[in-house]
Protein backbone atom coordinates (compact mmCIF):
# COMPACT_ATOMS: atom_id res chain seq x y z
CA UNK A 1 0.00 0.00 0.00
CA UNK A 2 1.87 3.63 -0.97
CA UNK A 3 2.20 5.54 1.81
CA UNK A 4 -0.58 8.03 2.13
CA UNK A 5 -0.15 11.88 0.93
CA UNK A 6 -1.93 15.34 2.54
CA UNK A 7 -2.13 16.70 -0.54
CA UNK A 8 -4.66 19.78 0.52
CA UNK A 9 -2.46 20.68 3.23
CA UNK A 10 -1.37 24.24 3.15
CA UNK A 11 2.76 23.86 3.94
CA UNK A 12 5.27 25.94 2.89
CA UNK A 13 8.67 24.82 2.79
CA UNK A 14 11.71 27.45 3.07
CA UNK A 15 14.81 25.27 2.70
CA UNK A 16 18.10 27.25 4.08
CA UNK A 17 21.70 26.68 3.67
CA UNK A 18 24.26 26.60 6.24
CA UNK A 19 27.66 26.34 6.79
CA UNK A 20 31.11 25.07 9.25
CA UNK A 21 34.35 24.40 9.03
CA UNK A 22 33.80 23.60 5.12
CA UNK A 23 30.72 20.93 5.56
CA UNK A 24 27.23 22.42 4.38
CA UNK A 25 23.90 21.35 5.09
CA UNK A 26 20.25 22.49 4.14
CA UNK A 27 17.96 23.45 7.17
CA UNK A 28 14.18 23.66 6.86
CA UNK A 29 11.79 25.88 7.86
CA UNK A 30 8.22 24.45 7.26
CA UNK A 31 5.27 25.71 8.08
CA UNK A 32 1.35 26.65 7.76
CA UNK A 33 0.89 29.63 5.50
CA UNK A 34 -2.61 29.54 7.44
CA UNK A 35 -1.60 29.32 10.93
CA UNK A 36 1.81 30.88 10.42
CA UNK A 37 3.48 27.66 12.79
CA UNK A 38 6.53 26.28 12.08
CA UNK A 39 8.70 23.90 12.22
CA UNK A 40 12.59 23.59 11.78
CA UNK A 41 13.95 20.27 10.43
CA UNK A 42 17.19 19.59 11.19
CA UNK A 43 18.78 22.91 12.49
CA UNK A 44 22.14 23.52 13.00
CA UNK A 45 25.61 25.62 12.49
CA UNK A 46 23.62 29.06 11.74
CA UNK A 47 21.96 30.06 14.88
CA UNK A 48 21.36 33.93 13.39
CA UNK A 49 20.08 32.83 9.75
CA UNK A 50 17.66 30.95 11.42
CA UNK A 51 16.52 33.50 13.72
CA UNK A 52 16.33 36.15 10.66
CA UNK A 53 14.72 33.45 8.38
CA UNK A 54 11.84 33.20 11.18
CA UNK A 55 11.85 36.60 11.99
CA UNK A 56 11.42 37.22 8.00
CA UNK A 57 8.84 35.05 7.64
CA UNK A 58 6.68 35.68 10.59
CA UNK A 59 6.28 32.47 11.78
CA UNK A 60 5.87 31.02 15.51
CA UNK A 61 8.09 27.96 15.83
CA UNK A 62 6.24 25.63 17.30
CA UNK A 63 8.57 22.50 17.11
CA UNK A 64 11.93 20.62 15.99
CA UNK A 65 12.43 17.13 13.82
CA UNK A 66 15.66 15.78 13.83
CA UNK A 67 15.99 13.09 11.00
CA UNK A 68 19.51 11.71 12.82
CA UNK A 69 21.59 12.31 15.67
CA UNK A 70 24.54 13.62 14.12
CA UNK A 71 25.93 17.05 15.03
CA UNK A 72 25.50 18.66 11.67
CA UNK A 73 21.91 17.81 11.97
CA UNK A 74 20.71 18.62 15.91
CA UNK A 75 23.52 20.96 16.59
CA UNK A 76 20.88 23.68 17.26
CA UNK A 77 18.11 21.56 18.52
CA UNK A 78 18.68 21.97 22.51
CA UNK A 79 18.80 25.68 21.82
CA UNK A 80 15.79 26.08 19.78
CA UNK A 81 13.81 23.76 22.48
CA UNK A 82 14.89 25.90 25.26
CA UNK A 83 14.17 29.39 23.35
CA UNK A 84 10.53 28.12 22.46
CA UNK A 85 9.84 26.03 25.20
CA UNK A 86 9.42 23.42 22.20
CA UNK A 87 9.17 19.53 21.23
CA UNK A 88 12.26 18.22 19.92
CA UNK A 89 11.21 14.84 17.98
CA UNK A 90 13.83 12.13 16.58
CA UNK A 91 13.01 8.48 16.11
CA UNK A 92 12.44 6.01 18.74
CA UNK A 93 15.24 3.61 17.97
CA UNK A 94 17.83 6.58 17.13
CA UNK A 95 17.13 8.17 20.63
CA UNK A 96 17.37 4.93 22.43
CA UNK A 97 20.19 3.17 20.52
CA UNK A 98 23.10 6.35 21.03
CA UNK A 99 21.17 7.52 23.87
CA UNK A 100 20.49 11.28 22.15
CA UNK A 101 19.06 13.78 24.82
CA UNK A 102 18.22 17.03 24.71
CA UNK A 103 15.28 19.59 26.01
CA UNK A 104 11.84 18.62 25.45
CA UNK A 105 12.41 15.31 23.96
CA UNK A 106 9.64 12.99 21.87
CA UNK A 107 9.99 9.92 20.24
CA UNK A 108 8.93 8.81 16.96
CA UNK A 109 7.73 5.86 15.54
CA UNK A 110 7.75 4.61 12.27
CA UNK A 111 4.30 4.97 10.82
CA UNK A 112 2.62 6.27 13.90
CA UNK A 113 1.39 9.99 12.09
CA UNK A 114 1.40 13.48 14.92
CA UNK A 115 0.61 16.72 15.16
CA UNK A 116 2.37 19.47 16.18
CA UNK A 117 0.00 22.46 16.52
CA UNK A 118 -1.73 22.82 13.20
CA UNK A 119 1.29 20.40 11.50
CA UNK A 120 0.52 16.81 10.98
CA UNK A 121 3.81 14.73 10.34
CA UNK A 122 4.07 11.09 9.30
CA UNK A 123 7.79 9.48 10.19
CA UNK A 124 8.88 6.82 7.81
CA UNK A 125 12.04 4.59 9.60
CA UNK A 126 14.90 4.83 6.73
CA UNK A 127 17.60 2.84 8.63
CA UNK A 128 21.04 2.62 7.31
CA UNK A 129 22.91 6.08 7.37
CA UNK A 130 22.28 5.34 11.42
CA UNK A 131 20.24 2.62 13.31
CA UNK A 132 17.27 4.93 13.27
CA UNK A 133 17.47 7.48 10.83
CA UNK A 134 14.27 8.23 10.00
CA UNK A 135 12.36 10.74 7.09
CA UNK A 136 9.36 12.76 8.11
CA UNK A 137 6.17 13.25 5.53
CA UNK A 138 4.47 16.71 5.65
CA UNK A 139 1.72 17.74 3.10
CA UNK A 140 3.68 16.52 -0.08
CA UNK A 141 7.30 16.87 1.20
CA UNK A 142 9.59 14.58 2.15
CA UNK A 143 12.44 15.80 4.90
CA UNK A 144 15.16 12.59 4.21
CA UNK A 145 18.06 13.36 6.11
CA UNK A 146 21.01 11.37 5.08
CA UNK A 147 19.03 8.97 3.51
CA UNK A 148 19.08 9.90 -0.04
CA UNK A 149 20.11 12.51 -1.16
CA UNK A 150 18.89 14.12 -4.76
CA UNK A 151 22.03 12.46 -6.23
CA UNK A 152 22.85 9.38 -4.15
CA UNK A 153 22.67 7.91 -0.47
CA UNK A 154 24.00 8.28 2.68
CA UNK A 155 27.22 6.84 3.35
CA UNK A 156 27.73 3.94 6.11
CA UNK A 157 30.35 3.86 8.10
CA UNK A 158 30.16 4.36 12.12
CA UNK A 159 27.95 2.66 15.00
CA UNK A 160 24.36 1.54 13.66
CA UNK A 161 25.11 2.16 10.66
CA UNK A 162 24.50 -1.11 7.98
CA UNK A 163 24.03 -1.28 4.14
CA UNK A 164 21.19 -3.94 3.81
CA UNK A 165 19.35 -1.73 6.20
CA UNK A 166 20.18 0.91 3.64
CA UNK A 167 18.91 -0.84 0.57
CA UNK A 168 15.91 -2.19 2.18
CA UNK A 169 15.02 1.90 3.15
CA UNK A 170 15.50 2.90 -0.24
CA UNK A 171 13.52 -0.36 -1.73
CA UNK A 172 10.93 0.38 0.67
CA UNK A 173 10.65 4.16 -0.81
CA UNK A 174 10.72 3.01 -4.29
CA UNK A 175 7.60 0.78 -3.72
CA UNK A 176 5.61 2.85 -1.46
CA UNK A 177 6.25 6.56 -1.73
CA UNK A 178 4.32 8.70 -4.28
CA UNK A 179 6.33 9.97 -7.17
CA UNK A 180 4.83 13.10 -6.58
CA UNK A 181 6.32 13.56 -3.55
CA UNK A 182 8.51 16.34 -2.88
CA UNK A 183 12.49 15.33 -1.87
CA UNK A 184 14.32 17.71 0.75
CA UNK A 185 17.43 16.13 1.67
CA UNK A 186 19.69 17.26 4.43
CA UNK A 187 22.82 17.82 1.56
CA UNK A 188 23.37 18.53 -1.91
CA UNK A 189 26.02 17.57 -3.99
CA UNK A 190 24.94 20.13 -6.89
CA UNK A 191 21.43 19.30 -7.62
CA UNK A 192 18.81 21.81 -6.16
CA UNK A 193 16.68 20.29 -2.93
CA UNK A 194 12.91 20.13 -3.65
CA UNK A 195 12.81 17.58 -6.62
CA UNK A 196 9.34 15.16 -6.89
CA UNK A 197 10.81 11.42 -5.95
CA UNK A 198 9.92 10.97 -9.98
CA UNK A 199 13.18 12.44 -10.72
CA UNK A 200 15.41 10.42 -8.05
CA UNK A 201 13.41 7.28 -9.51
CA UNK A 202 14.92 8.29 -13.11
CA UNK A 203 18.41 9.92 -12.34
CA UNK A 204 19.62 8.37 -8.82
CA UNK A 205 21.55 5.57 -9.39
CA UNK A 206 20.63 3.53 -5.99
CA UNK A 207 16.69 3.27 -7.31
CA UNK A 208 18.16 0.86 -9.85
CA UNK A 209 19.91 -1.87 -8.29
CA UNK A 210 17.88 -4.60 -9.14
CA UNK A 211 19.24 -6.88 -5.61
CA UNK A 212 21.16 -6.06 -2.48
CA UNK A 213 24.51 -7.69 -3.89
CA UNK A 214 25.06 -5.21 -6.33
CA UNK A 215 23.59 -2.27 -4.51
CA UNK A 216 26.48 -3.38 -1.54
CA UNK A 217 28.94 -4.01 -3.99
CA UNK A 218 28.58 -0.26 -5.94
CA UNK A 219 28.17 1.68 -2.60
CA UNK A 220 30.80 -0.38 -0.74
CA UNK A 221 33.38 0.10 -3.22
CA UNK A 222 37.05 0.65 -2.40
CA UNK A 223 38.65 4.10 -3.46
CA UNK A 224 35.72 6.23 -3.36
CA UNK A 225 36.07 10.15 -2.95
CA UNK A 226 34.29 13.63 -2.57
CA UNK A 227 32.17 12.25 0.53
CA UNK A 228 31.73 15.66 1.45
CA UNK A 229 31.89 17.90 -1.68
CA UNK A 230 28.74 19.38 -0.53
CA UNK A 231 27.60 22.36 -2.64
Amino acid sequence: MNIEVDTCSNIVVYPIKVKRRGCINYNYIVFNQDSKEAIIVDPAWEEKTLNHAIENLQVTVVGVLLTHYHSDHVNLANTFAKKYNIPVFISQIEQEFYGFTCENMRQAIDGQSFSIESITVYPILTAGHTKGSICYLIGENLFTGDTIFIEGCGMMFGEGSDAKDMYNSILYLKQHLPKTVIIYPGHSYGEECGKPFSYLLKYNIYFHFPDYDQFAKFRLRENQSGWFNFK
